[in-house]
């Protein structure tokens, strides 16, 4: 660079946030997993879980880029002002804006959860913004201030067409007109964004896949266990209901017909001298057919069969 006027260096975009993000993000999906130990997820806690995953498979992807290209990268990030231009050095990348772009230079005072007063420095573009912080405030007053100055007078002399001044800050003076172009968008262009988001998506739908499959695992093995703890058949026929294509729905079946025939036989050993053979056939009807067809619900119904004696009036004379 050719540039000899008066200028600033700001180094900003420490590492720290991209990492407390991303573990953040990998923090989520642990914790996303341990959840999946459990009886069967209800349809609002999948939407919860779902819209969770995705705002951490954006942070994760987002700030792991940031991570990589800081990484291997041989630069750090600065914020260049010199007497035309604004320059952007973000790691590899370096871009620039003509001072005219810039709109406005303003320096916002706050203060952290210990009280201490810090400043940033906001510079408005025609296109977008930039954000330094600087922890002295009378600094950053004062080179709020430069900035305007510099500002002001790089416009004077566009209008005076005052080029030795123009020459003499020109830091890109001698570059190719092909290689030197005025950023024009902040972020890294609409592609990558779309591109991150749809990484996004595709990360939330695998993991959300991942922990519906472990989620239905789970739950289809303690809803087993359940069964077997209680070892009735009302249990089993419920795992049958829920679980239709449950890893054990087959044992549950044998152990439900298994239930059947033993109670079958323990009604016919309960059985007293002189039992009615067709009652007790019907009885053993009715077990086999809600063994064989699942049907657990028999309607039974019994017929009224009322015959009255030819000599019936004989009877009850002779009675009364």
């Amino acid at each position: 660079m050719s540039g000899k006027g008066k200028g600033f260096v700001f180094r900003y975009g420490s590492l720290t946030p991209s990492i407390v993000l991303f573990a953040a993000a990998v923090f989520w999906f642990l914790i996303f997993f341990l959840q999946t130990d459990g009886y069967a997820w209800s349809d609002e806690r999948k939407i919860v879980l779902g819209i969770f995953s995705l705002g951490a498979a954006y942070l994760l992807i987002d700030n792991g880029i940031k991570l990589i290209k800081r990484l291997t990268s041989r630069t750090h990030q600065y914020l260049i002002i010199t007497p035309l231009y604004v320059i952007d050095i973000e790691n590899n990348d370096v871009s620039f804006w003509n001072l005219e772009q810039l709109v406005k230079a303003d320096n916002i005072k706050w203060e952290d959860h210990r009280s201490v007063q810090t400043s940033e420095i906001v510079l408005k573009f025609d296109n977008g913004e930039k954000k330094i912080n600087v922890g002295d405030i009378d600094t950053a007053e004062r080179t709020v201030e430069e900035i305007e100055y510099l500002k002001k007078k790089y416009v004077e002399s566009t209008v005076r067409n005052d080029f030795e001044y123009l020459d003499a800050n020109d830091d890109f003076l001698g570059f190719e007109t092909s290689t030197v172009e005025t950023k024009r968008n902040f972020d890294y262009g609409f592609a990558f964004q779309a591109g991150k988001i749809a990484a996004s998506l595709l990360l939330a739908a695998g993991v959300m896949f991942a922990g519906l499959s472990l989620n239905n695992y789970f739950d289809d093995k303690l809803s087993w266990q359940s069964a077997q703890s209680i070892d009735r058949a009302s249990s089993y026929r419920n795992y049958v209901q829920t679980h239709p294509d449950g890893r054990w729905t087959a044992d549950a079946d044998e152990k439900l017909k298994s239930l059947y025939d033993s109670a079958e036989q323990k009604y016919r050993a309960s059985l007293n001298k002189g039992f009615d053979e067709k009652a007790v056939e019907a009885i053993s009807e009715i077990l086999k057919y809600a063994k064989e067809t699942k049907n657990y619900r028999v309607k039974v119904e019994f017929a009224k069969d009322i015959k009255i004696p030819p000599n019936i009036e004989g009877r009850i004379e002779r009675r009364v």
